[in-house]
């Protein structure tokens, strides 16, 4: 290694320059080779003579190539293409010192792949793709027997080795040998052979041909599709035609505000008579009582008849006046004091609520027994029996509040197989006899569960408490927002 080191620096220490030719000597050599003829001798010139002798004979060929004295226009311009190369090599003094030295020792071996790429004939796009086609198909062709004849010798050595071990274990069958070949041949045969239709232009033409058959179909399938897509977005668009149509006609009516209908047991006595089309009977003028102070009985009727007719009805002091039996001016006060919860509140139990259980069949019979009453006398009377038969006047105190207290499990009982869910009748009655019976007041929440229909005592007070907290809680978080 030592002695292969110290050769290789001596001969580099030798050699003190590469040599090559470069871009200026080929064209020289390429231009030589082309004209091949003495430079001097088409100018008419020696070899010693100066740039200007040069550049006169130049000008003096030109001349004679003009093309009024040349016809050939193809040969003019070739010659003085040449003409002009002839003159730029002399002129240049480095480019004719080495053209003086070709015509001294001729022209070297200078001809590379460059050479002969420009010297071959150029192919156009068409004859280039034909034969990159073709070069692609050879090999196709070649890498597909390749690719057998490798499959088919491997195939060869697995089933020698397996017939062999066979053979081992076989030895007594005489045509063992015989009977090893051809099976060997036999799975050789097997395998598939390239084939001229696996080749590219085949597989093409196959493929320009499947394309030609489907074309029909799938101009169809694309069609029906279109069609589809088509029909979809038309019906879409009629809809939200109409859709439009529809918000454009469509008058806006206000909401109008209706009244719910109360379900207690004073249904039939309370319906609202604000959509009443019936003519209006003639006020009648009844007998007035003289006294201002109002009985029980009479408090319970207007009660009822201030639920009967309620706000908006024509004429509703008049006829709450004429079915009670009093001047307008007593009723209106005596309702405006028990809106204020005076001292004069009526003491209205839970079992009022049953009066009206059965009110249309005692109307019937009323009406039968005494008909020169009137409808409003009837109602009027039937309220009063059945208060009467209900008041705990007349009976012991303890006996009366043991009947309360069994009609108060009773209604708890009810409630507790109903829901528990309160609808806005109920509520409202509910607000109605808060405000109307207030702290204080004897028997409070007797008298409010006997205004609030289908609940007991003990229902009103929860759902008292359930409201007083959810207000409570509003307060405290509008409290905390400030």
């Amino acid at each position: 290694m030592l002695w292969l080191r110290i050769i290789l620096s001596i001969y580099f220490c030798c050699v003190n320059s590469i040599f090559a030719w470069d871009t200026r000597e080929l064209e020289l050599f390429d231009l030589v080779e082309e004209v091949n003829r003495n430079f001097y001798e088409i100018l008419g010139l020696q070899q010693e003579a100066t740039v200007i002798d040069i550049r006169k004979a130049y000008r003096k060929m030109s001349l004679q190539l003009h093309p009024d004295k040349n016809k050939d226009r193809n040969a003019e311009e070739n010659n003085k293409n040449v003409l002009f190369a002839i003159y730029e090599v002399l002129k240049d003094l480095e480019k004719r010192r080495i053209y003086d030295n070709i015509l001294l020792n001729g022209l070297p071996t200078w001809k590379q792949s460059v050479y002969y790429y420009r010297h071959v004939r150029k192919m156009s796009l068409l004859e280039f793709t034909i034969f990159l086609f073709l070069l692609a198909t050879g090999a196709q062709y070649l890498f597909a027997w390749s690719v057998y004849i490798e499959k088919k010798y491997e195939l060869e050595d697995i089933l020698s080795a397996k017939f062999k071990k066979k053979e081992k274990k076989l030895k007594k069958f005489k045509n063992f040998e015989d009977f090893n070949t051809d099976a060997i041949m036999a799975e050789i045969n097997l395998l598939p052979k390239p084939k001229y239709q696996d080749l590219l232009p085949f597989k093409l033409c196959d493929y320009f041909i499947y394309c030609i058959k489907s074309t029909p179909g799938c101009y169809q399938k694309w069609r029906d599709l279109w069609m589809q897509v088509r029909l979809e977005d038309d019906i879409s668009e009629h809809d939200s035609q109409d859709e439009t149509e529809e918000r454009i006609k469509k008058p806006r009516h206000k909401k109008v505000f209706e009244i719910p209908e109360f379900a207690g047991e004073y249904s039939d006595l309370m319906e609202p008579l604000v959509n009443d089309t019936r003519p209006e009977p003639p006020i009648i003028e009844s007998r007035t009582v003289e006294s201002n102070t109002w009985t029980d009985e009479q408090l319970v009727i207007l009660i009822c008849a201030i639920n009967k007719y309620l706000g908006g009805v024509t004429n509703r002091w008049e006829k709450i006046a004429h079915f009670v039996g009093r001047s307008v001016l007593e009723v209106v006060t005596a309702a405006k004091q028990l809106k204020a919860n005076t001292d004069s509140a009526v003491s209205i139990s839970t079992s009022v609520q049953g009066i009206t259980g059965t009110l249309n069949e005692h109307v019937e019979v009323k009406k039968k027994k005494k008909g020169a009453l009137s409808e409003e006398m009837l109602e009027r009377q039937i309220i009063l029996d059945n208060w009467r038969e209900h008041s705990p006047r007349g009976v012991a105190k303890e006996e009366y509040k043991a009947a309360q207290a069994d009609k108060a499990l009773q209604a708890a009982n009810e409630a507790n197989l109903s829901s528990g869910v309160w609808n806005q009748k109920q509520q409202k009655a509910l607000e109605s006899a808060l405000s109307l019976f207030a702290k204080g007041s004897g028997e409070r929440w007797e008298k409010i569960a006997g205004c609030v229909p289908g609940k007991t005592k003990d229902e009103c007070l929860m759902r008292y408490k359930e409201l007083a907290e959810v207000v409570r809680k509003k307060r405290q978080s509008v409290a905390s927002v400030k």
